[in-house]
């Protein structure tokens, strides 16, 4: 069994992660220099699961960032705001928190930190 420290920061499944809410779990696809993200709930059996913790992303100021997506809504939580965004008409919507209140419809630049992205396998 894993510690509550270690199911926070490093879920062993996106079953747990997405019980837990720790962030973002997308069906991807695992290809050379890059994760191809599924249109739809049911991916493909070569898929697996790319999860994308909340403090991996950020608004962005950069016509180079990562994502462009779209606000959907927001909600105030803890001195922060709860947004939801999404990059597509068929991707799955994003959730991250920001200090800045935006409005829905708000075309916005997301940055992405690599480093805490993870490559879960789907389950056995």
């Amino acid at each position: 069994l894993s510690t509550p420290e270690q199911l926070m920061h490093a879920p062993e499944s996106a079953l747990v992660a997405e019980f837990l809410k720790l962030g973002n779990v997308l069906h991807a696809q695992d290809i050379p220099q890059a994760w191809r993200v599924a249109a739809n709930a049911l991916a493909r059996a070569d898929h697996a699961h790319l999860f994308i913790p909340q403090q991996a992303l950020s608004l962005g100021r950069d016509p180079q960032a990562e994502l462009r997506a779209q606000v959907v809504s927001q909600r105030y939580r803890h001195g922060r705001f709860v947004t939801d965004v999404r990059t597509g008409a068929d991707c799955k919507g994003l959730r991250f928190t920001t200090p800045q209140r935006l409005a829905s419809d708000d075309i916005v630049d997301l940055r992405l930190d690599w480093d805490v992205l993870r490559w879960l396998p789907k389950a056995a």
